[in-house]
């Protein structure tokens, strides 16, 4: 365990900064991120917590869409690399996503009436892959179906966009068009997620990306111009990368805030994940040199990677400067300017989080139940919603059609790849609400883990904190809830 003690980071006026690494395997090293103080003082808290309410009003629902122009040397989702044949006209492309513009449709219809349409979604999340690459007559497809399907409201009014559904479309830079953007806006997307990543053309190159820093300004511009006042986007950074230095890091955050100003800005660690490319050229990722046993183009090619006390102090500086700049560190890897933190994201870091997923590798999440994961390669997932549909067709029993038992019945032993395990158990369900809690500045309310679980349970997660107290990598804070401000509950939270 790695500890930065006080005094190592730069002096931005904010607290010491913490940061704890262990290994998870021998192939994997990652970084438990101490965040949670709010440094902002108690303007906007209000403000705070009608956006959390509004999170936790309705349903999540993810719609994956997997095209890719080629895969980056750290990806291992699950996506189709497409290069560019989703814009010369090419049959192939477009009887694939005839295919899987299909398959998404029917997953849809599988939520029937009642079980369906009494839920409300709060937000949509278009992800990938690249939505960007989709023909929008597909993405308009899903939407009009999610929206007869669900409880979706669509407001254009400016009066009802707090009651309006959150619409996110990721984006990455050079696969867009001016026109696209209008297009979108018009189907009610309301957020871009924009990957961006680094503002290093030779990064960029060294990771695998199509885009350059160009292409990341002219996105920037496009969606300006298109969306105006009402441009809510956010940009996603990636720490840690290969010949990255410090200085480096700290340009880049400057850039984003200073030029690009964002209204939220996603920072992701690197993982090096097996059978990723990165996987092959640094096997043992917590040492910063290319593998010995990589050919010679790829060590001639290969960067070496930062060193772990390196990429600590890249994430300490990006919540210094962040916070220093006016972003709220809401979420381990998460930073919104005011009250723009990601809707859809904080259904999942909720207590019983419940989302609705589509689509190749997509995972879906219902409390009380299971998560469930389809399969990730396109030909099994294609041939696996073939089956369901069947299976409806074949299947006289109504509540088989209302509630499909691989969704919701925590007893289902269907698996969509054979690695879908059954019904989580009450300690791994724990284990996750904790986990999930401790990464958010709300913290971990305990009042409500005793009234869920039990006073011992509450014991048990009080002891196992009370050393991160002691080094002040933690807290317990008594706090007011809304909305009489008298009833008083008591919050974990890790701190920044």
């Amino acid at each position: 365990v790695a500890y930065l003690p006080s005094g190592t980071s730069f002096n931005l006026h904010q607290p010491s900064y913490h940061e704890l690494y262990h290994k998870k395997n021998q192939n994997n090293v990652f970084a438990l991120k101490v965040i949670g103080e709010n440094h902002a003082g108690q303007e906007g808290i209000v403000k705070d917590l009608l956006t959390k309410a509004k999170a936790e009003e309705g349903s999540g629902f993810y719609v994956h869409i997997p095209y890719c122009r080629r895969r980056c040397r750290y990806c291992d989702f699950p996506i189709v690399p497409v290069g560019t044949h989703n814009e010369d006209g090419n049959e192939g492309f477009k009887a694939m996503d005839k295919e899987y513009c299909d398959a998404l449709l029917d997953e849809i219809d599988f939520y029937h009436e009642p079980a369906a349409k009494k839920n409300k979604v709060s937000s949509i999340y278009f992800g990938g892959g690249t939505p960007s690459l989709a023909p929008i007559s597909t993405l308009r497809a899903v939407l009009k179906r999610i929206c007869r399907q669900f409880d979706v409201s669509l407001s254009p009014s400016s009066n009802d966009k707090e009651d309006s559904v959150e619409i996110t479309m990721e984006l990455d830079p050079g696969t867009f068009t001016k026109n696209q953007l209008e297009e979108y806006k018009q189907l009610g997307v309301n957020r871009i997620s924009l990957g961006v990543q680094a503002l290093n053309d030779t990064v960029l190159e060294q990771i695998g990306r199509i885009h350059r820093v160009k292409d990341v300004f002219q996105a920037v511009d496009m969606l300006k111009s298109v969306f105006r006042d009402e441009l809510n986007y956010s940009l996603d950074l990636i720490s840690g990368l290969p010949g990255v230095t410090l200085a480096q890091w700290a340009e880049t955050l400057e850039i984003v805030v200073r030029d690009l100003k964002p209204t939220h800005l996603s920072i992701y660690d690197l993982q090096i994940e097996k059978g990723t490319v990165f996987g092959r050229w640094y096997p043992n990722n917590d040492e910063n040199t290319v593998s010995e046993n990589s050919p010679s183009i790829m060590k001639a090619r290969a960067m070496p990677l930062p060193s772990p006390e390196e990429c600590a102090y890249m994430y300490c500086y990006a919540s210094g400067y962040l916070r220093h700049k006016g972003y709220k560190h809401y979420e381990i890897s998460s930073y919104s300017q005011s009250d723009k933190r990601s809707r859809h994201n904080q259904i999942y870091w909720g207590y019983q989080p419940e989302w609705y997923a589509i689509g190749l590798g997509a995972t879906s999440s219902f409390p009380r139940s299971h998560r469930f994961t389809r399969p990730k390669t396109m030909s099994d997932y294609l041939t696996w919603v073939k089956q369901q549909k069947q299976k409806q067709v074949n299947n006289d029993d109504d509540s088989y059609r209302n509630q499909p038992p691989w969704l919701y019945d925590a007893n289902a032993t269907e698996s969509a790849d054979n690695e879908q395990d059954e019904e989580e158990d009450q300690d791994q369900q724990l284990s996750d609400i904790i986990m999930t809690r401790l990464r958010t500045s709300d913290g971990l309310n305990l009042d409500w883990l005793e009234q869920h679980y039990s006073k011992d349970i509450v014991e048990s997660v009080l002891d196992g904190a009370q050393l991160g107290v002691d080094l002040g990598l933690a807290k317990i804070e008594i706090e007011h809830e809304q909305p009489n401000n008298v009833t008083k509950t008591r919050v974990l939270r890790l701190v920044d």
